[in-house]
């Protein structure tokens, strides 16, 4: 049971989006900013519907916007 529900959580989708994760923090933390885990969440949804769809461009895409939007209101607030 316990491994159904890693495969399940682990994903072929959810470890494509790992992927984009760990390079956009790698290039976040290249140009200094570094973001807490709220600004990450802001996208997960709509970047996994992309990955699914074999739309990995713009999920890295999304996931950028998302994240700098989401910084800023931290930052404007």
């Amino acid at each position: 049971r316990l491994r159904e529900q890693l495969e399940a959580l682990l994903s072929t989708d959810r470890l494509a989006l790992l992927d984009l994760y760990a390079e956009l923090r790698d290039f976040f933390a290249s140009e200094g900013d570094h973001l807490d885990g709220p600004a990450w969440a802001a996208a997960d949804d709509q970047a996994l519907e992309l990955i699914r769809r074999g739309r990995l461009a713009e999920a890295r895409d999304v996931l950028r916007q998302q994240v700098l939007a989401s910084a800023a209101a931290r930052s404007r607030a």
